[in-house]
C-alpha cells in the first residue's frame, strides 16, 4: 500500500487509517497525545565499538575517549562498575544492608534521562534495553542515535519491559554466523514481560534487514536464514505509545507486527518479504503513508498480505 498524499486520520470503531487531505504536512513522530521526544539534550555521550575503551581502560563517554559497548548503558558489563544509565537496574548489596537487590544504584550513572547517546560505526552486537524481569523505567526519554555520517549495527534490538526510548538512524541486521534457531525471532522486538510494561518507544530512520542483499537466496536459504520479522510490537495496553516512522524493512518473513495501543506506524517502506507486510492487532493505532511492495509469497499456503489484522490486542508473555 503506497499512499502519496497527505493523510488525515479516520477512526472506526478501535482502529484509525488515514484519508487522503488537502494541503501540505508533516508526519508525527509519535502517535496523538503521546509524548514528543526532545531535538535538544542535556549531556551528549560517545559509544565507539571499534576504537572506545571500558570505563576501567580509560573510557569516559566523550568524542575523544568513548565507551565501547551501548549494551554497558543498559547492563552491568566487563569493564564497567555499573550500567552507564543511571535507571538501569543491576545486581549489588544496598549500603548499610545485607543481601542483594536488583534495581538502580550507586555505581550506575553518568548518562541521565534527557541524554543523548551517539553511536559511532561498528558491530554492536546484540542490544537489550533491561534485564526482562526487572524492566527499565525512565521518566523522560534516552535518545540513542547514529552520530552524523555513522552506522551503527545491532544484531538484534530487544525494548522489552522499557519505556521512554528513542532509536535513531540505526541498522539492525542478522549477523553472518547467526544460528539457524534465531530465525524465528523479529529483529526488533517490542512490549511487556511478565507483569512489566512498557511505553513511549520510538524507533525513526531505522534500517531492518536479514540482509542486505537476498539476491542469491535459495528457497533453503530463505527458511533457514531469513529473519520471521522486522519489527514486533506487542502488548496491548501494556505497551501504549510505540512509533515507526521513516524506516526500511526488507528481507525478512513478516515486515511488522502492530500490536501496542496508540502506535503510530507512519512513511516506512517494507518490501521483500515472505508473508505479510503489516499485521495489525491492536486498538488506537495510526498505520499511514508506508510503501509495501515486492511480496515474495513464501508462505506455505497461505494468504500472504500487504496488510492483514483483527479487532483484537494481545499480549507477550
Amino acid at each position: 500500500m503506497f499512499l502519496d498524499k497527505p493523510r488525515l486520520a479516520i477512526c472506526a470503531g478501535v482502529f484509525c487509517f488515514a484519508a487522503a487531505s488537502g494541503g501540505p504536512t508533516r508526519a508525527a513522530e509519535v502517535y496523538p497525545g503521546c509524548a514528543v521526544p526532545p531535538t535538544t539534550f542535556n549531556h551528549v555521550w560517545y559509544i565507539d565499538p571499534v576504537n572506545g575503551k571500558t570505563a576501567a581502560e580509560g573510557g569516559v563517554g566523550t568524542k575523544a575517549a568513548p565507551w565501547n559497548s551501548l549494551q554497558a548503558a543498559f547492563t552491568l558489563q566487563p569493564g564497567y562498575k555499573g550500567p552507564l544509565l543511571t535507571t538501569a537496574a543491576y545486581r549489588h548489596s544496598p549500603a548499610g544492608g545485607t543481601g542483594y537487590v536488583f534495581e538502580p544504584g550507586p555505581d550506575s550513572g553518568p548518562i541521565k534521562p534527557g541524554d543523548e547517546i551517539l553511536l559511532m560505526s561498528g558491530d554492536y552486537g546484540d542490544v537489550s534495553t533491561s534485564d526482562w524481569n526487572v524492566g527499565l523505567r525512565n521518566p523522560t526519554f534516552v535518545t540513542i542515535a547514529a552520530a552524523p555520517g555513522q552506522t551503527p549495527v545491532f544484531s538484534f534490538l530487544a525494548a522489552v519491559a522499557s519505556n521512554y526510548l528513542v532509536f535513531s538512524g540505526i541498522k539492525v541486521e542478522a549477523t553472518a554466523d547467526s544460528s539457524p534457531s534465531h530465525a524465528r525471532f523479529p529483529l526488533v522486538q517490542v512490549g511487556p514481560w511478565r507483569g512489566k510494561t512498557g511505553s513511549n518507544l520510538v524507533f525513526t530512520n531505522m534500517r531492518i534487514s536479514s540482509a542486505d542483499d537476498t539476491s542469491g537466496w535459495t528457497q533453503a536459504d530463505w527458511r533457514t536464514r531469513r529473519r520471521n520479522g522486522g519489527i514486533f510490537t506487542g502488548g496491548g495496553a501494556d505497551t501504549p505509545c510505540v512509533s515507526v516512522t521513516n524506516s526500511h524493512i526488507s528481507n525478512v518473513e513478516f515486515g511488522m507486527t502492530v500490536s501496542a495501543n496508540e502506535m503510530l506506524v507512519s512513511g516506512n517502506e517494507i518490501d521483500h518479504f515472505g508473508d505479510d507486510g503489516i499485521d495489525f492487532l491492536a486498538s488506537n493505532i495510526l498505520i499511514t503513508k508506508n510503501y509495501i511492495h515486492d511480496n515474495l509469497d513464501l508462505a506455505d499456503g497461505a494468504h500472504p498480505d500487504g496488510m492483514q489484522g483483527t479487532p483484537a490486542t494481545s499480549a507477550m508473555s
